[in-house]
């Protein structure tokens, strides 16, 4: 799950500092001391603060529990256009699923902006 909190906090404008610190993008970890990433993938919490808004509106969430496996299923729809894509992820909690379904959409992204 590093890899992933990484590449969601890149994704999101944070930066890593020579000293292994991180610079928010909000200007905090500038100064003296080490500032740790928010840990994306666990805390729901982090995810509203730094990922949904990045979102903005072009991404509609809905949640979807699916039983009797407690497992969690977020599907994102993006409505660019009439075509709209579908991307989805699993974990075990909201906030890893959460995490999944945005990486599916930053690497869809960077594959659109290949071509």
């Amino acid at each position: 799950m590093n890899e992933l909190n990484k590449k969601l906090a890149e994704w999101v404008g944070f930066w890593q500092r020579s000293d292994d610190g991180w610079v928010f993008p909000d200007g905090k970890g500038t100064g003296w001391g080490k500032f740790p990433l928010p840990n994306f993938t666990k805390s729901l919490d982090a995810c509203c603060e730094w990922l949904v808004p990045k979102l903005e509106d072009k991404v509609t969430l809905r949640i979807e529990f699916t039983l009797p496996h407690p497992a969690i299923k977020v599907s994102c729809y993006i409505r660019y256009s009439y075509d709209s894509m579908k991307y989805t992820g699993e974990g075990d909690t909201l906030a890893l699923a959460l995490c999944r379904t945005i990486e599916v959409l930053i690497d869809a992204s960077s594959n659109e902006k290949k071509r």
